[in-house]
């Protein structure tokens, strides 16, 4: 009688390290990330670092310049910048993408943009600069 009470005890030792053990191995993927999370870094994300505009307003030109990183681990393709920009009596001046060659931003690297935007009417008020990309190519 005695040895059937050990057996059921083997047996569920046996399961709960096989569970500690494919949970440990979970776990280590998230941490490298080949198992993506909720809060995961992996798919690719671009912003903006030191980018910025200057209006030269008498040849009513935009120019940009800065550089679009790739935060993420994956790659960024058909990278651009969207430029948007009102004119101070209000109204669009520009809504523009502006191609940023190559065009493929690996995760962790950056790419200088500089660029002259034109708008048709003086005033220009305000602008914004928003990187957009695909995730396939």
């Amino acid at each position: 009688m005695i040895s059937e009470k050990k057996e059921p005890v083997r047996t569920i030792a046996f399961a709960l390290g096989v569970l500690v053990i494919v949970l440990a191995f979970v776990t280590i993927l998230m941490a490298v990330n080949v198992i993506p999370t909720v809060n995961s870094n992996r798919a690719a994300r671009l912003v903006n670092v030191g980018m910025g505009g200057f209006d030269n307003s008498n040849q009513r030109i935009l120019h940009i310049s800065g550089y679009v990183c790739n935060v993420g681990l994956d790659t960024a393709y058909h990278a651009q910048v969207r430029v948007k920009g009102v004119y101070t009596a209000g109204g669009e001046a520009m809504n523009t993408l502006v191609d940023i060659p190559p065009g493929t931003i690996f995760g962790g690297d950056s790419l200088r943009v500089e660029a002259d935007v034109q708008y048709s009417a003086p005033g220009l008020g305000s602008w914004t600069i928003t990187p957009v990309w695909s995730y396939t190519p």
